[in-house]
C-alpha cells in the first residue's frame, strides 16, 4: 500500500487566464482539523486557457454534476480518497480528533463573525477609510450606509428593497476586504473581472506578472498583527474565565456528595451519530463561509448581482400599497371569525380521501424513486465493468476549514504567444463520464448520434400522425355497437392485413391489404402484388356498403405497392375513381420509403358474411368479435 504524505486543494477560479504559474504548496494530511503542521512541499506549474469564458461563467447557473472516479485496484481507491478527503473522510466512525476539530470550527466562526461585526459598526461609525482609492482611504461604506439610513426612516416600506440590495452590498464590501490583502495570493477575481466576461465575453488582464516573495513583508506584518490581537484576546478570555471560576468555588454552597460519573456504552455508540450531525452543521457554515470571503467567486459574483439587480428593480414596486393590501388580506382571510367555520368545515371532512391523496402521493414518489434507484444502480454497472469497480465521488465543492494558498515563493507571468500545442488537434484522454438514460454512453458519442436520433423521432412522429390519420377515417355514427363505443376513448391498433384475393392467376403472388375494420375497399385483381397500402393521398370519397348493410364514405384510392429486394423503397401504383364522375385515373409513383415491417395483434370486426365475394371464404384473416389472437402484418411507410 502507498503511504500518504499529504495533499493540497488549488483553487483555480481566481487564476487570470493565459498566464503561467508557478506555485508552490506546503503539504498537509487534512484540511479539516484544528491544528494541522506541513508534511513538506511541492511545486507545480500551472496555465489557464479558456476557449469561451462567457459560457463558463453561464455553466455555474446550472446544477453542478455528479462527479465519479473508477479505479480497478484497491490501493489507488485509498490513494483517490486521500486526494479527494485527507486523512478523515468520513463521520460514520467516531472520531475524538475530528469531534474536538468540530466543536473548535464553530466557535471560531461565532469568534470570526463577533469580530467582524464589531469592526464593520466601530469603521462604519466613525467613518474610517474603508475602500482605497488612488491610493487615498475613503470612508465610501460609511456614505452608502448612511445614505440608506435615512432614506428608510423616511420611507419605511422600503424596507425590502433594502434589505436584498444590502446583501450585494455587503458581498461587494467582503469581496473589497479581500482585495486589499498586501498578500496577492489571497486576492479573489473581484465583481467587474466577472461584469466584464459578461460584457465582452473575456476577461481582463489584472496584472502582467507576480515576483516570487512580492508583498511578503506586509503580508508578514499583517498576519502577524491579526495573530497578536488573537492571543491577547485569548488570553483575556482565559483571565475572566479562571477569574470566574475562583468566584463559584469561594461562593460554592453545594454539600451534597458526588458521583463518579461513567461513560455508558450506550453513549459511546451514539457520539458517532452525534459527529455527523455537528459535521452537517460545520459543512453549512463552511458553504457560508466559501460565498462571503469569494472562495467560489463565480457563486459570489451570481449571487452578488441578482441582488443588486433584483433590489433596484424592487425600488420600482409600490410597496406600500403591497404590504397594506397584504397585510389586510393576511388577516382579514385567515386570522377572522370566519375561520370557526372552515375548522369545522374541515375537521368533518373524511380523512379517507385524504389518506387516499397520501398514498397516491407517497406511490408517485415511490416510483420515482425506484427509477433513480434503478438509473443508479445501471450506471454503476456500466461505470464498474468499463473502467473498475471502486468509485469515488469527487466533491464539487471544497468544503474545507482551511484553504491552501501559495507560498510567498511562488511567481506568475503572463505569457502573450500563442501555446505550443493547438488544443483542437492535441490528443485527449476521454474521461470517465457517461450520458444517456437507457444505454450511458460518453458525451461525444451522444453528441455524434443526436442527428440520428432526431431522424428516428421524425420518423416515430410521422408514423404516430399516420396511425392518427387512420383512425380518424371511419364516420363517428350510431352503427358502431357498444363494443366500439367503449373502445372509442381507447388507443387502437390501427394496421393492415395480409389476405388472398379471387383470380384467375396464380393465387401464391396476388395479395391485398385491407384495414382490419373495414369493407369494399380490396382490390380484386393485382399483378405481382406483395403490399397494397390503403389510403394514400385521399382526397376524394367513393360510398361503399359494409357487411351490415351501412353505407359509408371512404376514401377511393387504393395503392398497389412492390416491394423491392434489395432495399426498402417501394414503388407504388395507384387506381383512383370519381366520386360522382366515374372518371379513373391510373398512375406510378416511385421512392416511397418503408420505415418498418412488423405484426400487429388486434380484435377485428367479424367478416364471416363476405357477401361482395372478393375474398375467398376458406382464406380468412380478419379475427371475429372480441377475439385478440390475430396477428396482423403490418408495413409503415411514408412517400
Amino acid at each position: 500500500d502507498h503511504e500518504p504524505i499529504g495533499r493540497v486543494a488549488v483553487n483555480i477560479s481566481a487564476m487570470q487566464r493565459n498566464t503561467q504559474y508557478t506555485l508552490k504548496y506546503n503539504l498537509f494530511k487534512s484540511s479539516n482539523v484544528t491544528d494541522r503542521t506541513p508534511q513538506g512541499a511541492i511545486t507545480i506549474r500551472l496555465r489557464i486557457e479558456m476557449v469561451d469564458e462567457k459560457a463558463a461563467l453561464l455553466y455555474a447557473l446550472k446544477p453542478r454534476p455528479k462527479i465519479h472516479v473508477n479505479v480497478e485496484r484497491e490501493k489507488t481507491f485509498k490513494v483517490v480518497r486521500y486526494t479527494c478527503f485527507g486523512e478523515y473522510d468520513g463521520e460514520d466512525k467516531f472520531d475524538l480528533a475530528v469531534v474536538k476539530s468540530y466543536v473548535n470550527e464553530i466557535f471560531e466562526y461565532k469568534r470570526l463573525l463577533s469580530y467582524s461585526i464589531g469592526d464593520a459598526v466601530r469603521s462604519l461609525m466613525f467613518w474610517r477609510g474603508q475602500v482605497e482609492v488612488a491610493g487615498v482611504m475613503l470612508p465610501l461604506h460609511s456614505f452608502i450606509f448612511y445614505m440608506m439610513g435615512t432614506t428608510l426612516v423616511e420611507r419605511p416600506y422600503l424596507a425590502p428593497s433594502f434589505f436584498i440590495l444590502s446583501i450585494g452590498w455587503l458581498m461587494m464590501a467582503t469581496s473589497r476586504v479581500r482585495a486589499q490583502h498586501p498578500s496577492p495570493w489571497n486576492r479573489p477575481p473581484s465583481f467587474y473581472h466577472y461584469l466584464s466576461i459578461l460584457r465582452t465575453g473575456q476577461s481582463g488582464i489584472a496584472f502582467d506578472r507576480i515576483n516570487s516573495k512580492e508583498g511578503l513583508e506586509e503580508a508578514t506584518a499583517y498576519d502577524e498583527a491579526w495573530r497578536k490581537r488573537l492571543e491577547r484576546d485569548a488570553k483575556t478570555a482565559m483571565k475572566k474565565a479562571e477569574l470566574q471560576q475562583e468566584l463559584n468555588d469561594i461562593g460554592d454552597e453545594n454539600i451534597h456528595t458526588e458521583v463518579q460519573g461513567v461513560l455508558s456504552i450506550s453513549l459511546m455508540q451514539r457520539l458517532g451519530r452525534y459527529q455527523g450531525y455537528v459535521g452537517m452543521v460545520c459543512r453549512f457554515l463552511r458553504k457560508i463561509k466559501l460565498v462571503l470571503t469569494w472562495e467560489e467567486s463565480i457563486l459570489s459574483f451570481w449571487i452578488t448581482a441578482v441582488c443588486l439587480v433584483v433590489g433596484l428593480g424592487s425600488l420600482l414596486l409600490p410597496w406600500a400599497f403591497i404590504l397594506t393590501w397584504t397585510g389586510r388580506i393576511v388577516m382579514w382571510g385567515f386570522f377572522g371569525p370566519h375561520m370557526k367555520v372552515v375548522d369545522l368545515f374541515l375537521h368533518n371532512k373524511s380523512s379517507d380521501r385524504d389518506w387516499k391523496k397520501v398514498l397516491a402521493n407517497f406511490k408517485q414518489k415511490f416510483q420515482l424513486a425506484r427509477l433513480r434507484r434503478e438509473e443508479a444502480v445501471k450506471l454503476k454497472a456500466v461505470k464498474s465493468l468499463r473502467f473498475g469497480k471502486y468509485i469515488t465521488q469527487i466533491p464539487a465543492m471544497n468544503l474545507a476549514r482551511h484553504y491552501d494558498r501559495p507560498l510567498p515563493e511562488s511567481s506568475a507571468r503572463l505569457s502573450r504567444k500563442a501555446a505550443d500545442v493547438d488544443l483542437d488537434k492535441a490528443s485527449r484522454l476521454p474521461g470517465q463520464q457517461l450520458y444517456g438514460a437507457m444505454i450511458p454512453r460518453p458525451r461525444r458519442a451522444l453528441e455524434r448520434n443526436k442527428d440520428v436520433w432526431e431522424k428516428e423521432k421524425e420518423r416515430l412522429d410521422l408514423m404516430g400522425n399516420r396511425m392518427r390519420l387512420l383512425q380518424n377515417v371511419y364516420p363517428d355514427d350510431d352503427g358502431h355497437h357498444n363494443y366500439h363505443k367503449w373502445r372509442r376513448e381507447e388507443p387502437k391498433n390501427s394496421g393492415y392485413e395480409l389476405i388472398r384475393c379471387l383470380s384467375d392467376q396464380d393465387e401464391g403472388s396476388e395479395y391485398a391489404l385491407v384495414h382490419r375494420e373495414r369493407r369494399g375497399s380490396m382490390i380484386e385483381e393485382a399483378e405481382e402484388v406483395n403490399m397494397a397500402l390503403v389510403p394514400y393521398q385521399c382526397r376524394e370519397m367513393v360510398q361503399f356498403e359494409d357487411t351490415r348493410g351501412k353505407k359509408r364514405n371512404l376514401p377511393a384510392v387504393f395503392m398497389v405497392i412492390n416491394k423491392s429486394s434489395d432495399e426498402n423503397v417501394l414503388t407504388a401504383k395507384f387506381h383512383r375513381q370519381g366520386g360522382g364522375g366515374g372518371k379513373e385515373e391510373e398512375g406510378e409513383e416511385e421512392g416511397i420509403e418503408i420505415i418498418a415491417w412488423g405484426r400487429l395483434n388486434g380484435s377485428a370486426e367479424n367478416d364471416s358474411d363476405d357477401s361482395g365475394g372478393a375474398v375467398e371464404p376458406s382464406l380468412h384473416k380478419l379475427s371475429r368479435l372480441y377475439r385478440q389472437t390475430e396477428t396482423t402484418f403490418v408495413a409503415f411507410y411514408r412517400p
